[in-house]
């Protein structure tokens, strides 16, 4: 099977599991071609978020809002990536999606509870006052994606699956972030 119907194949199944999320029987453990598979799904995922958040930097007044961002590009850079890329995945996934394989009752209406606060946790990456907070929504948008592929993920292919999209996701940004800084690009 091709990359590209391995990808199509995994957004399919990613969408119906979002219209009554359950329990798999079996979880299908973490592999090469799981990993390929679950990546492949991750690309289409980030590319959404990428388009998400071009739109949302349309908003005429957007650039206004105070994005944290801007304190994280003096961190240290290996503070930065362990911060990013190892401390906050294994946190947040253990936090929000490792105990949806222990909820039974109202799986579906908790497995999206939990995808919302996930979102929401996000919007405190951003400095809103007054009118600001009605663009909430779409300012964590991405992060309702990814969180929905992340439960996904996590629920057919356990914890580390989750952790590793959730990582690979914030390896990317934080890697352009520490490129641009190591070649004196202003940002």
């Amino acid at each position: 099977m091709t990359n590209n119907t391995q990808e199509k194949r995994i957004i399919f199944e990613f969408i119906n599991y979002l219209k009554k999320p359950f329990h798999f029987s079996e979880i299908t453990p973490l592999s090469t071609s799981v990993l390929k598979k679950i990546v492949g799904g991750f690309a289409v995922i980030f590319v959404f978020e990428m388009i998400a958040l071009s739109m949302i930097q349309m908003i005429p007044w957007i650039e206004e809002i105070p994005h944290a961002f801007e304190d994280i590009i003096n961190m240290n850079p290996l503070f930065l990536l362990g911060m990013t890329v190892l401390l906050a995945p294994i946190i947040e996934e253990f936090i929000f999606r490792f105990p949806l394989k222990y909820i039974k009752p109202y799986f579906a209406f908790l497995f999206y509870v939990v995808t919302l606060l996930f979102a929401f946790l996000h919007i405190f990456n951003f400095d809103l006052s007054g009118a600001q907070w009605l663009l909430a929504p779409l300012l964590v948008l991405p992060q309702l994606v990814l969180g929905l592929y992340l439960g996904f993920v996590r629920m057919k292919h356990g914890i580390w699956a989750s952790i590793t999209i959730h990582a690979l996701n914030n390896l990317i940004p934080t890697s352009m972030i520490l490129l641009a800084k190591a070649m004196d690009i202003p940002m």
